[in-house]
C-alpha cells in the first residue's frame, strides 16, 4: 500500500488528559506524565490500523510511517490493532500480530526507532470477534448471531474458548513488554470481541458472562487481571471502550460508567472514550467531550 493511499492514517488524535484546577493553564504541548512514563506533550497518534505487518515482518513503508510520526510533534504513538490470536480472521490484511514470541525482535526494531526519535509507543491489543475480514471458521463471539452479509452464524464461545482468549491477551501483553513498548491498550470498543461482550446488542448469554452490566464486563475484567499478572503493576495498561453503541438497546451511559469504574479498580491506567456514532452517522468530529467530562468526575485515572 503506497504512502498516498495511507494518507488517511495521518490523522492525529489529540487526547487531552483531564486537568486539575492547578493545571488548567497547561497546553497540549506541555510535558506531562502517564503513570511513571514521561510524555513530551499531550499529542497522541490514534490507534488506526496501517497494514504494516507482512509475513512476520514490519514493512519498509511501516517503518517510514512510524519514523515520520515520531520525528514530528507526536509525543505518544498508539499502533493500530495488534491481534492476540486467531490471526486467520485477518487473512491477507497484514495487520500487526503478537500471538507468537518470534515476532518480538521485529517489534524491538520499531520501538527502538520511535524511542530514538524521542517519542513513546503503546500497542493496542485486539481480538476482532465477529468482525472478521475473511471467511475464517469458526468466528468467535459471545453468542451465536447471524453475520452481516453472510449466510452463517458466529460460534458462541464456550468457557474454554473464553479462558483461551483471555490468556492470549495476557501473553500478547507480556510480549509487548519484552519488545519494549511503553504500554498496551486493550481494545474494548467498536464491536470487536470485548466490545461484543460488553454490549447487550451482541451478548445474549444467560451465564456468568451475560445478563447484567457486571456479568457482561466479566470477560474484560478477567483479561485485565491476567494482563496485570503477566506485566506487573508498574507497566502501563489502558482501555479503549464504547460510550455508546449507536442504538438505544446498546450500552447505556450508566452501564458505561459502571464498567469504567470496574476497569479502573481492576488496574487500567487510562481510558480512551470512543463509540459508534462517528462511524454509523459519519460524524465529522468523532470526539466525546461531554461523556468524557462526566467520566472524569468519577474516575481517578486519565
Amino acid at each position: 500500500m503506497s504512502t498516498k493511499n495511507l494518507s488517511f492514517l495521518f490523522l492525529i488524535f489529540v487526547i487531552v488528559f483531564t486537568l486539575t484546577k492547578t493545571e488548567i493553564k497547561k497546553t497540549i504541548f506541555d510535558e506531562t506524565y502517564l503513570k511513571g512514563l514521561k510524555l513530551k506533550n499531550r499529542i497522541f497518534r490514534g490507534s488506526v490500523g496501517d497494514t504494516s505487518f507482512k509475513d512476520g515482518k514490519i514493512t519498509e513503508e511501516g517503518f517510514k510511517l512510524y519514523d515520520q510520526f515520531s520525528k514530528n510533534e507526536v509525543g505518544t504513538i498508539f499502533t493500530g490493532y495488534n491481534a492476540v490470536s486467531d490471526y486467520n480472521q485477518f487473512e491477507n490484511i497484514h495487520m500487526f500480530r503478537l500471538d507468537k514470541d518470534e515476532y518480538i525482535p521485529e517489534y524491538k526494531k520499531l520501538v527502538d526507532l520511535v524511542h530514538k526519535n524521542g517519542a513513546n509507543i503503546i500497542t493496542q491489543l485486539v481480538h476482532i470477534g465477529m468482525n472478521t475480514f475473511t471467511k475464517a471458521d469458526p468466528v468467535y463471539a459471545p453468542s451465536s448471531l447471524p453475520m452481516k452479509n453472510q449466510d452463517r452464524f458466529t460460534k458462541e464461545m464456550t468457557k474454554d474458548d473464553i479462558l483461551r482468549i483471555e490468556n492470549d491477551f495476557a501473553e500478547a501483553a507480556l510480549r509487548a513488554k519484552k519488545a519494549g513498548f511503553d504500554g498496551v491498550e486493550i481494545h474494548g470498543a467498536h464491536f470487536y470481541l470485548i466490545s461484543e461482550f460488553l454490549s447487550p446488542l451482541t451478548n445474549k448469554r444467560n451465564d456468568e458472562y451475560g445478563g447484567s452490566d457486571e456479568n457482561r464486563a466479566r470477560f474484560l475484567l478477567e483479561i485485565i487481571a491476567k494482563v496485570r499478572e503477566k506485566v506487573g503493576n508498574d507497566y502501563i495498561v489502558g482501555l479503549k471502550i464504547n460510550s455508546e453503541d449507536c442504538d438505544k438497546n446498546g450500552i447505556t451511559e450508566e452501564g458505561f460508567m459502571k464498567i469504567c469504574l470496574m476497569a479502573e479498580e481492576a488496574g487500567v491506567d487510562f481510558i480512551q472514550v470512543s463509540g459508534m456514532k462517528w462511524l454509523r452517522e459519519k460524524t465529522k468530529a468523532p470526539l466525546y467531550p461531554e461523556i468524557s467530562a462526566k467520566l472524569a468526575e468519577k474516575v481517578k485515572i486519565p
